[in-house]
C-alpha cells in the first residue's frame, strides 16, 4: 500500500496494488481459487459498506497484471510498528 495524491481532489490517499501474477503462480489450485475470491470481493464489499471503521473504496482498475485500489487514507501508524 502506498500514500498518493488525488489529482481532482487534491486529497492524500492510499493505493492498493494486488499483484495478479502472484495468486496464478500459486501451485494449490484451492488457495488460488480463495486469493482470486478475495481479490474481486475486496472492492466490492468496500463500497457495499459504509462504516467509519472501514476505509472508502474511490476507485477501482486494472493495470496489466496489477489490480489497484484507490482508497481512502488512514493516518497512523504502519501495521508492522
Amino acid at each position: 500500500v502506498y500514500k498518493g495524491m488525488d489529482d481532482r481532489t487534491k486529497k492524500q490517499v492510499a493505493i492498493k496494488l494486488m499483484d495478479l501474477r502472484s495468486i496464478n503462480a500459486e501451485r494449490s489450485n484451492a488457495v488460488r481459487a480463495i486469493k482470486q475470491r478475495l481479490c474481486e470481493s475486496e472492492p466490492r464489499l468496500m463500497y457495499q459498506f459504509n462504516s467509519p471503521n472501514l476505509m472508502k473504496c474511490y476507485d477501482v482498475f486494472r493495470n496489466d497484471d496489477l489490480k489497484v485500489l484507490i482508497l481512502e487514507y488512514c493516518n497512523g501508524p504502519t501495521l508492522q510498528k
